[in-house]
């Protein structure tokens, strides 16, 4: 809403309710009853500024970007201050300790659960807290839209609401689903009803007397446990039937004070009411990772360690905060004005490569088994899936195998340095280097292990089976011979008959660069970053897969190969997502600053087969790290991509300087 048209009585609503949210998280046990209006109140209020509309892709991205981009956000900085916490505060600062902790994390983010930490098999362990109610709220709205929008007649809405809250109720009782669905479906008859308030203008014609009838009934409610027992974020109330009339009550009841401090001065309220979502944002990262500080000011102070002091203090910490986050954000929404106006190259690819390779290097240290488990599943499929994505169909076979065979050069230039730096016998180093096995099974036991460098004769393979598929075979057959050849690969690693160069899982992954020609023609992956709801399904593929199966290209672990497949993909769709995020938001010197490691994947993949050992001993030996140590993973990954990156802008630098030449003679 613009100035003029902001409802203030709403403001000042939304304020006394966050605060109200922030109260009953401390625990009070005569705080209670702020459970039955606090949040219940934001739902009515989505409703009353609610209007028939078309529930579009259009719509579904305005409110995912209202809702989910503070959640992801939120959930970010949760996570950074649980790592500083993590090293700084608990001193568990192995590499083991703290990629456990970015996993569990990624889990409860990705299942938004408030207050269950159970889904069928799985527990998460803890939960992400107060904004499950950002992904509740999403799908509550898309529920009650489609309600008000494909039903006519009010008398079969609010059944149709009322049934939608009460087979939540039920599920709750059997299964608990992801993305606070059943909050969300729980909440739906209270939008609903602060729809017929606006539409019926019910709280510009009640009266005084009116409201404070309402307060009386909810004061009764009060006195029973009738009223402080409704939890939303578990689906419970202590009755399905009083308790909501009660949490009704007060909630009009509080809408009324509302309008009456509306007549008088109220811009402190006013302002943390028009941002209530940053300040249930600020709250949630300070009430998840806070404590500890608090402790310390407390004992520093010495102050009484009370459960009113700590409130005072988040008090004073959330207000804070708020006021810094809401100048900051208004800052930054004026550059992003300028920044679109500019314009920007897209730069998407290349910090995803850069993303990509950074955790390749992480994950060839002793990280934790989830965490590995999460990043398999898709960062090498990833970079073939990018190189088929830039596939060129109807280019000569000359043209296409000149280009082919130029990936090439590099494996030549690493030959080269590990030429002098191997300590093999020079009839070893050539029998490594020809077969360019990442491991062996049942054929070639006597060749070693050419290290993480096999991925550039693995890609090379996929590149050439391709052209030679696009040159023999056209339209549907194209397809067919693309499956039959990735069926062989499979079975072949599955089997252990592991071949010169990867080739096996070359064929394997065959099919993943075929689909990226799909994405290509078809411009899918730009048309998916405008719908960005679409992660509620992408992510929940991704999280399939990470939990029924997995997948090692080096070792041919193949498990599940359909949701192998689906989930894979469903990871590279949410990457990409994320990085054409920071591409259009962060700064131009920053995302250019990661585009060049992302153009340098090569050069660094080349210095780390041929020199992480080395690294590895400098950070022990000469900066005194144990190589257990995270801070020893981040040394030795920032040095191995500064030399990549460094080599990349000098031959960058030369190559410029020699085409300049040539073009002035």
């Amino acid at each position: 809403m613009t100035e003029k048209k902001r409802i203030y009585w709403i403001d000042i609503t939304k304020a006394i309710c966050i605060f109200a949210v922030i109260i009953g998280h401390q625990g009070f046990d005569s705080a209670g009853f702020v459970y039955s209006f606090h949040l219940t109140v934001f739902f009515i209020l989505a409703g009353y500024t609610s209007k028939v509309k078309e529930l579009n892709g259009n719509l579904l991205k305005q409110w995912f970007n209202q809702l989910m981009k503070p959640y992801f956000l939120t959930c970010f900085a949760v996570l950074s201050m649980e790592l500083i916490n993590l090293i700084v505060i608990s001193k568990q600062a192995s590499i083991a300790s703290v990629t456990s902790l970015i996993a569990t994390d990624l889990k409860r983010f990705f299942f938004a659960s408030g207050g269950i930490m159970q889904f069928g098999s799985i527990d998460m362990g803890r939960f992400i807290g107060a904004i499950w109610f950002l992904p509740a709220m999403f799908f509550a709205r898309i529920i009650f839209q489609l309600i008000i929008n494909k039903v006519a007649d009010k008398r079969i809405q609010i059944i149709i609401a009322v049934g939608v809250a009460a087979i939540a109720v039920m599920l709750s009782n059997v299964a608990w689903l992801p993305f606070s669905l059943l909050p969300g479906m729980f909440a739906v008859p209270f939008i609903l009803s602060g729809y017929y308030a606006k539409e019926y203008g019910l709280f510009e014609k009640m009266k005084p007397l009116h409201y404070i009838g309402c307060g009386a009934i909810f004061i009764v409610g009060c006195l029973t446990p009738y009223a402080q027992r409704l939890y939303m974020v578990n689906v419970y109330a202590m009755d399905y039937f009083l308790t909501p009339v009660f949490a009704l009550a007060g909630s009009v009841a509080i809408i009324g004070i509302s309008m009456l401090l509306e007549k008088i001065p109220t811009k402190a309220f006013r302002f943390f009411g028009e941002n209530s979502l940053i300040v249930l944002c600020i709250h949630l990262v300070e009430m998840n990772t806070g404590k500890a500080y608090y402790q310390k000011v407390i004992a520093l102070l010495n102050l009484p360690n009370t459960k009113l002091v700590s409130l005072l203090l988040e008090l004073i910490v959330v207000i804070l905060l708020s006021v810094v986050i809401v100048w900051i954000k208004r800052r930054l929404e004026k550059k992003a004005v300028v920044a679109v106006a500019e314009g920007k190259r897209d730069l998407t690819i290349d910090i995803m490569r850069a993303f990509l390779i950074v955790l390749m290097l992480v994950c060839h240290v002793a990280t934790s088994q989830i965490f590995h488990r999460i990043v398999y599943s898709f960062h090498m499929i990833a970079f073939v899936f990018v190189s088929g994505y830039f596939y060129k169909f109807g280019l000569p076979i000359k043209v296409q195998l000149k280009k082919c065979l130029k990936s090439l050069g590099y494996y030549g230039i690493f030959a080269v340095f590990y030429l002098f730096v191997s300590s093999k016998t020079l009839p070893e180093i050539l029998k490594t280097l020809v077969g360019g096995i990442s491991y062996t099974n049942k054929l070639f036991t006597s060749f070693s292990s050419v290290g993480p460098i096999y991925f550039i004769l693995m890609l090379f393979a996929v590149r050439l089976l391709y052209l030679l598929v696009d040159y023999f075979f056209k339209g549907y057959k194209r397809d067919v011979a693309v499956l039959i050849i990735a069926l062989v690969g499979i079975l072949l690693g599955k089997t252990g008959y592991w071949l010169f160069w990867s080739f096996d899982c070359a064929m394997f992954c065959l099919v993943f660069f075929h689909m990226a020609t799909y994405f290509r023609k078809y411009n899918l992956l730009n048309k998916l970053c405008e719908m960005p709801y679409l992660y509620f399904i992408f992510s929940l593929c991704w999280f399939m897969f990470v939990h029924q199966g997995s997948m090692d290209l080096a070792t041919r672990r193949y498990e599940n190969i359909g949701i192998l497949i689906i989930g894979s993909i469903s990871a590279f769709i949410l990457v990409y997502q994320l990085c054409s995020y920071i591409m259009r938001h962060w700064p131009s010197f920053i995302t250019k600053a990661i585009a060049s490691i992302g153009s340098s994947t090569v050069y660094i993949l080349i210095f780390h087969t041929l020199f992480s050992a080395k690294v590895s001993a400098f950070a022990s030996n000469v900066l005194g790290l144990s190589q257990t140590h995270i801070f020893h993973l981040g040394a030795s990954t920032f040095i191995q991509v500064a030399v990549g990156t460094a080599v990349f802008c000098v031959v960058q630098y030369i190559g410029n300087k020699i085409k300049a030449t040539k073009k002035s003679t």
